[in-house]
């Protein structure tokens, strides 16, 4: 381990000790949607499901605030590609990953977005220290700089997503400047994809299967402790083999390009994340690890199983379109093998009906 790296757990302890006496300001007693007109998301983050998981606070604000243009200050990224059709998404503000190597870019980018004006800045998760920093030092009438402290107002279980705390923490915080919408649904994750994009993942699908049967795409990796073994991927494999013969099954593969199943199926392997998307839009069911991809499948709205065994279920579980949090410490492969049933013929008996 680095002697910089090394420094990154006790950086964070004192960053919180320093930022968790720091309040939300407001300028004004009340608040104009209509008058909003520019508003500021801090995300000062690198990674692809962190990155996803702002798609519902931004579309949060998109509806609350009809005339009004979005930027983003995160990690170097690749937001822009995430939010590319998002029209209210006007400027993603990237800081270096590395600020001690990039320190004079780390400098510029501060500066830059120091010299806007905005009517609402917010933080974008309440535990985020450097969210909470650049939030503070933006130049905002009103500015949410600690969410977490406005969730326990909001919707008890529900608000423990980390997606729906800012939206619930947002709603609270508007309700105290005269904008009173709490019970409407929160969006899901949104990626976007234009018809185009569709099509061209519809075209690398069934140049990967020649068929138009139903489809399953895997995902089998994942970084860290959330990474399956390749056993344990082997097992799965063959069940899904033996009760689905004939399902399609594909595998995307990550940047690293690994497969925990050995290639045995028909691949897929791009660093374009759109086109990703588009693959995994065009297929019946999605099956990964809690993973940045786990997060891109649910943006695209595809039925995504996520399978947990460290993460927090509550917080980062798949939520929209049927999709299902799998706890694999608790339930067998047979048993995931039921859910997957369940999931992939819902479709078929409500054309029939």
């Amino acid at each position: 381990m680095s002697f910089i790296k090394s420094l990154n757990r006790p950086k964070r302890k004192l960053l919180k000790f320093f930022t968790n006496s720091i309040s939300d300001y407001k300028k004004y007693n009340d608040l104009d949607p209509l008058t909003v007109k520019k508003v500021l998301i801090c995300r000062p983050n690198h990674r692809l499901g962190n990155l996803l998981l702002i798609s519902p606070l931004i579309q949060e604000i998109e509806n609350t605030f009809p005339n009004c243009k979005i930027d983003l200050l995160t990690n170097q990224s690749c937001a822009p590609q995430l939010y590319v059709n998002y029209n209210t998404v006007d400027r993603v503000y990237e800081l270096p990953k590395k600020p001690f190597k990039n320190l004079f870019k780390y400098l510029k980018v501060c500066f830059s977005f120091r010299t806007r004006k905005y009517d609402l800045s917010i933080n974008a998760v309440g535990g985020s220290s450097s969210g909470r920093i650049f939030t503070v030092i933006s130049r905002a009438d009103f500015k949410l700089v600690d969410s977490s402290k406005w969730i326990p107002m909001a919707d008890g279980i529900a608000s423990k997503h980390i997606a729906k705390e800012s939206v619930f923490a947002l709603r609270q915080f508007l309700q105290t400047v005269g904008i009173s919408d709490l019970e409407s649904e929160i969006s899901p994750l949104a990626i976007k994809l234009t018809k185009q994009e569709l099509i061209n993942g519809k075209k690398n699908v069934r140049d990967l299967v020649n068929n138009d049967q139903q489809t399953i795409c895997l995902f089998t990796y994942a970084t860290g402790a959330k990474c399956y073994s390749e056993q344990w991927w082997e097992i799965f494999y063959n069940e899904l083999k033996d009760r689905f013969p004939k399902v399609n099954i594909i595998e995307v593969l990550p940047k690293e390009n690994i497969s925990k199943i050995g290639y045995k199926e028909p691949t897929f392997y791009t660093r374009n994340i759109r086109e990703l998307a588009g693959v995994i839009a065009n297929t019946d069911i999605f099956i990964g690890a809690d993973s940045g991809i786990m997060h891109l499948a649910s943006a695209t709205h595809t039925t995504t199983l996520g399978l947990f065994s460290v993460t927090n279920i509550d917080m980062y579980k798949p939520f929209d379109n049927g999709s299902l949090p799998i706890n694999t410490n608790t339930v067998r492969v047979r048993e995931i093998m039921k859910l997957i049933e369940s999931r992939l013929f819902v479709e078929l008996e409500e054309m029939a009906i």
